[in-house]
């Protein structure tokens, strides 16, 4: 076990000669970040257009409701302009308060307030309902108001400073936010397939520079020599999983739908594919062009039919039916039953499929190395 923790030793000094291997420690954090940036959607605010030719308090009421809302910014129009100004301000939506509107509330007939806005926008519809809910609270106002003026404006006064208020708020979309971390999930997993890929490359570099045969003239197993490099990889792995995993829960505003143990969990099933991947990688060609070829290839291909990068759902159907070969794709789909509300037993078979797929690289490599270190 010493010999093994100094072969594992011996590597990671290796890996981090060169000061730039620090930086790729944090590479994982910068993916999750450049991810959420490239893919989000900032809900930010929408400018809504405001045409008043009424002027009157319940005009006043109903625009300073949709002020209020953190989401809507109003922007006061005139009707001769607002087809040219909603073009030349991207002013989705335009609301237009007809004349006597207030009047017509208090003869309980309210005119019709026009939205306008694109056909079949759903933005449109959204404000709508808003306008609507609204419209109805001022002609509740106006029936106990009995058709009296003064009456209604003491009603208005009352319901407009009633301290108690139905707050609006944005709701997050889940969707979205669970769509952003499987992305930045999937990035990660390719960029830590790519890393782990590199290190397993160290064998190579050895065997070509001589040092892998003065490590075999001290008493060093072949099982003790690949397996220092194992386990530096799947280490150096763990900790960039951590601290991609903890930007991701803690740092960035998603929510991701998912635990950190389930998910933390998934990724060193994939963690431990993937050096049981550079193992084997290195088994067959012990050729650094070769190797080098081989390993992009099938972590690429693999990592694009798994649905790592995009939803499998975006995929043609035969792609769809190759996808399941593929160990990213049982860390993509683990991710999406938890976000489902599905406890942690619903993953079990996908941790063990991964370890199958780590049980029979390793094996691969095994037989594969018995004939090649000695």
């Amino acid at each position: 076990m010493k010999i093994l923790l100094v072969m594992a030793e011996k590597n990671l000094r290796l890996i981090f000669k060169d000061k730039l291997s620090i930086i790729q420690l944090f590479i994982p954090i910068i993916i999750i970040l450049f991810s959420i940036k490239l893919f989000s959607f900032s809900n930010g605010t929408v400018k809504i257009g405001i045409i008043d030719d009424d002027c009157s308090n319940s005009s006043k009421l109903l625009i300073s409701s949709l002020s209020n809302n953190s989401s809507i910014s109003t922007v006061p129009l005139e009707s001769s302009t607002v087809e040219s100004t909603m073009m030349e301000t991207s002013i989705p939506v335009t609301i237009e308060i007809p004349k006597d509107f207030e009047e017509s509330i208090i003869n309980g007939t309210p005119k019709k307030i026009n939205v306008l806005s694109e056909k079949d926008s759903s933005m449109g519809d959204a404000i709508t309902s808003i306008v609507n809910l609204q419209v109805e609270d001022l002609y509740n106002l106006g029936i106990n108001a009995n058709k009296s003026n003064d009456e209604y404006e003491n009603l208005l006064l009352k319901y407009s400073n009633d301290p108690v208020k139905i707050t609006s708020k944005t709701l997050s979309d889940l969707e979205n936010d669970f769509e952003l971390t499987q992305t930045s999930i999937g990035f990660v997993i390719f960029f830590l397939m790519m890393r782990a890929s590199s290190i397993s490359h160290i064998v190579l570099s050895e065997r070509w520079n001589k040092t892998y045969y003065r490590i075999f003239t001290t008493p060093v197993t072949s099982f003790q020599y690949i397996g220092g490099n194992i386990l530096a990889n799947f280490s150096l792995l763990a900790f960039q999983l951590l601290i991609a995993l903890i930007t991701l829960n803690y740092f960035v505003d998603i929510y991701t739908g998912v635990g950190f143990i389930p998910l933390f969990l998934l990724l060193l099933g994939i963690a431990l594919v993937t050096v049981a991947f550079g193992t084997f990688s290195v088994a067959l060609f012990f050729n650094s062009k070769g190797y080098g070829m081989f390993s992009n290839i099938v972590i690429t291909i693999t990592t694009m039919v798994s649905g790592a990068f995009t939803s499998i759902d975006f995929l043609p159907e035969n792609i769809r039916f190759i996808a399941p070969f593929t160990p990213q794709y049982w860390v993509m789909n683990g991710i999406t039953k938890l976000q489902m509300g599905m406890g942690i037993d619903s993953i079990i078979i996908n941790l063990g499929i991964l370890l199958l797929f780590s049980i029979a690289l390793f094996f691969a490599a095994a037989y594969k190395l018995k004939f090649k270190l000695q």
